[in-house]
């Protein structure tokens, strides 16, 4: 008699507390970062916020690196009948002169098509390796292009190769940028430039370290100058969504503003 009421009074306390479910393991085996740093906190005059995941569980950013190259407007194309929004992190003269038609173009239909355009430097430096003038300068010389283009600059950027110190950030921070993006799963195109092979990775991050449903907060990152990435987007975009998840942009998958008031 005693056991039953010890097990009738446990059964009612667990239906009160709430167990807490054990947090999903973000994708860590696909980080590509030097550094090794994630998820800082802005501090005013020393460095912006840097993000390498979504705040809900259920959202999914993908982000494409160094346009503008030859495949953006057929990626508009799919990302269109998909009815996706994403973000592309632009290096306006690491491949091509991104002032030079078609290329604004381009760069104005992602904008008016309602994805988010961040900066990705000029040409592409490891920030690391130059000297503060020279940041300014990659910053700035970016900044000029686009805004030539969509009338606007943006807040969020990506150091190339996520790669950055104390003085890069704090570089940034002078200049105005406030969302530093990295990531928490990589697809790997640049070794292998192969559309199956990056959906094992993508499949890796979603299925291995969270298989729970839309138990995860994903920003993905890829390469738009390969051509391998229209049929990944074709095979990305589906499969994403038949686990759960929601595709944002970066503004909405971390908050704050995609473009500076200036």
């Amino acid at each position: 008699m005693k056991f039953g009421i010890i097990s009738i009074v446990f059964a009612l306390v667990a239906s009160v507390i709430a167990i807490p479910k054990p947090t999903c393991k973000l994708c860590t085996a696909n980080k590509f970062n030097a550094n090794g740093t994630y998820d800082l906190a802005a501090i005013p005059g020393v460095r912006p916020r840097v993000v390498s995941q979504c705040l809900e569980p259920g959202t999914f950013a993908l982000t494409f690196d160094d346009g503008v190259n030859l495949y953006e407007s057929q990626i508009l194309d799919k990302l269109k009948a998909h009815n996706v929004k994403i973000t592309f992190f632009l290096a306006p003269n690491m491949y091509k002169n991104a002032s030079v038609d078609p290329y604004p173009s381009w760069i104005r239909r992602m904008y008016n098509e309602g994805h988010q355009v961040a900066t990705h430097t000029f040409t592409h430096p490891n920030l690391v390796d130059i000297t503060t003038a020279e940041r300014i300068a990659q910053l700035t010389n970016a900044d000029r292009v686009i805004k030539s283009i969509i009338g606007k600059r943006p807040a969020f950027m990506r150091p190339p190769y996520g790669s950055y110190n104390d003085s890069v950030l704090k570089d940034l921070a002078d200049y105005g940028i406030q969302t530093v993006v990295l990531w928490n799963a990589l697809t790997m195109d640049f070794a292998h430039n192969n559309a199956t092979q990056s959906m094992d990775y993508v499949k890796q991050a979603i299925e291995t370290n969270c298989p729970e449903k839309g138990s995860s907060n994903i920003i993905l990152l890829a390469h738009s100058p390969l051509s391998s990435v229209l049929d990944f987007v074709d095979l990305v975009i589906p499969y994403v969504k038949s686990r759960g998840y929601r595709f944002v942009r970066l503004d909405e998958c971390v908050g704050g503003k995609a473009y500076r008031k200036d």
